[in-house]
Formats: C-alpha cells, sequence, structure tokens
C-alpha cells in the first residue's frame, strides 16, 4: 500500500510473506501477463477493497506477527547449521 493505493510487488522477497499470509500471493507479479491479469482483478471495487483489507488489518506499517515470526524462521533456517536448534 503506497498512499492508500493498492501496490503490486515484483521480485520482492519481503513482500511475498505478506501477501501469502493474507491469501494475495496472486499480487507478487513477475511477469508482464501477471501484472496485467493483477490490475484487471484491482479495478474491481471490491475486490480491491477487499484486497485493501486484508492487506492492512491493523497499523498498515506493522505486519502481522505470524508474517515477521515466518520471516524469522525462513532466514535461520536459511543461514543457520540444520542441527541447531532456534
Amino acid at each position: 500500500m503506497m498512499q492508500g493505493v493498492p501496490t503490486l510487488v515484483s521480485g520482492s522477497p519481503s513482500c511475498l510473506p505478506i501477501l501469502e499470509a493474507a491469501a494475495h500471493e496472486n499480487f507478487a507479479v513477475e511477469s508482464p501477463y501477471a501484472l496485467g491479469k493483477a490490475i484487471a482483478e484491482l479495478s474491481d471495487e471490491n475486490k480491491r477493497s477487499t484486497y485493501v483489507q486484508d492487506l492492512q488489518p491493523g497499523d498498515p506499517a506493522t505486519p502481522p506477527p505470524q508474517v515477521v515470526r515466518r520471516a524469522y524462521v525462513d532466514l535461520f533456517e536459511r543461514v543457520l547449521p540444520e542441527n541447531d536448534n532456534y
């Protein structure tokens, strides 16, 4: 969300978990076709309103705790040895 306007992301690993948690991973576009499809979906006022509500349940600057937790777990799994118990 940028100044009240729904935004789409491309190649942004930090945004994908947020979109997935809100069941809107289809807005993480990676191709011109996907971009066109996402823009078409967001042109529907009801779908756009649902998208905005789902992605901003509270403070728009604060992602849900489960998203933050998942991001840390993903990071730990990438950088720590498999036998670490974190």
